[in-house]
């Protein structure tokens, strides 16, 4: 993926320390943290996409992929009596463009 992109739909599957989908169907919302080096934190709010399966999407807006590196990112997942980030953190290289 490269700096600048936008309008892709990326997908995550929230798992448990044991690498098993995590349940959505009772969640309020999932929210992505994502972080690339000093740069500030950004959050994205998800669509949960097949809450049995834990999958959750996001569709990438202008301005979301403005700084290359690796990014990383965990997800908030928020239950109605509990709120916590999920045990998996994704990572996604961001390449600087050359135009």
């Amino acid at each position: 993926m490269k700096v600048g992109t936008y309008g892709q739909k990326l997908y995550f599957t929230a798992k448990d320390e044991n690498g098993e989908p995590i349940d959505l169907t009772t969640a309020r919302e999932v929210i992505a943290h994502a972080k690339i080096g000093d740069y500030p934190k950004k959050t994205f709010q998800c669509t949960i996409e097949d809450p049995e399966k834990g999958i959750v999407s996001y569709i990438l807006k202008e301005g979301d992929l403005d700084n290359h590196g690796i990014m990383y990112i965990e997800l908030e997942l928020i239950f109605p009596d509990t709120k916590f980030i999920s045990d998996e953190t994704f990572k996604i290289k961001i390449k600087k463009t050359i135009t």
